[in-house]
C-alpha cells in the first residue's frame, strides 16, 4: 500500500490526499510532526531532501513535490482521471495547477506567516489586510474564468481544482468570505465543498 507522510495543515499534504481519495486509490497516512522537527530527521531527509511534506512512497519509491506526486497516482492508477483527455483542456488543468502555486499561495502565505509564524500579538496586521486583499482578488480572476464553467478546466473536476482547494478551505479558519459579486466563484465552491474527498482530506 502506498504510503503518505504527510501534516494535516500542510496545503500541499492535503492536495495529494484530495487526489488519492477522488482516485479512490488506497493509502496508510504516516504523520510527520512538523512542530517537532520530525521533517529534518535523518531517516526522513532519506526520503526527501527538503524536509517536507509530502512525500509519497510507492515500494521502495520515494516521490515528493505535490504535483510531482499527483501526476505519478494519475499514471499508476488513470482511472478516474484527475486530468482531462482532450490536449487544451490538459493544458488548462496543468495551467491552474501551476497558477495556485504561483498566484493564490503568495496572499494566503502573506496572512499565515503574520498570524501563525509570529509571536502571538506580534503579526503586522496591515500585511495580514494586504494579504487578504490580494486573496480577494485572485477570488475576482478565478470568477471571471469560471464564468460558464462547471470546474477550472471545464465541466470535469481536474487537479486545477485539487491545487485551490486546500487554500480556499482555510477561508474560515481566516474570517474570510469570497466577495459576495462573485457568483460564479461561489457556485464553483459549493460544488467543491459537495464532494466526498472535500471532508475526507482535511485530516
Amino acid at each position: 500500500m502506498l504510503k503518505l507522510y504527510h501534516h494535516p495543515m500542510s496545503t500541499y499534504s492535503r492536495k495529494v490526499r484530495l487526489a488519492l481519495i477522488e482516485k479512490g486509490v488506497p493509502f496508510e497516512r504516516v504523520l510527520i510532526d512538523l512542530v517537532k522537527g520530525e521533517q529534518k530527521k535523518p531517516e526522513y531527509l532519506a526520503l526527501n531532501p527538503n524536509g517536507k511534506v509530502p512525500t509519497l512512497v510507492d515500494g521502495g519509491f520515494a516521490i515528493f513535490e505535490s504535483t510531482a506526486i499527483c501526476e505519478y497516482i494519475e499514471e499508476k492508477h488513470p482511472s478516474p482521471s484527475i486530468l482531462p483527455g482532450d490536449a487544451q483542456a490538459r493544458a488548462r488543468a496543468r495551467m491552474w495547477n501551476q497558477y495556485a502555486d504561483t498566484q493564490i499561495a503568495p496572499p494566503f502565505s502573506k496572512i499565515f506567516d503574520e498570524l501563525f509564524f509570529k509571536k502571538p500579538g506580534t503579526g503586522d496586521m496591515a500585511k495580514v489586510e494586504a494579504g487578504k486583499q490580494g486573496v480577494q482578488e485572485q477570488i475576482r480572476i478565478l470568477d471571471k474564468h469560471l464564468a460558464g464553467k462547471q470546474y477550472l478546466a471545464g465541466d470535469a473536476f481536474t487537479l486545477a481544482d485539487i491545487a485551490m482547494i486546500p487554500w480556499f478551505g482555510y477561508m474560515p479558519m481566516l474570517q474570510m468570505e469570497p466577495d459576495p459579486v462573485c457568483r460564479n466563484f461561489a457556485a464553483w465552491w459549493e460544488r467543491i465543498q459537495g464532494r466526498k474527498s472535500f471532508e475526507e482530506s482535511i485530516q
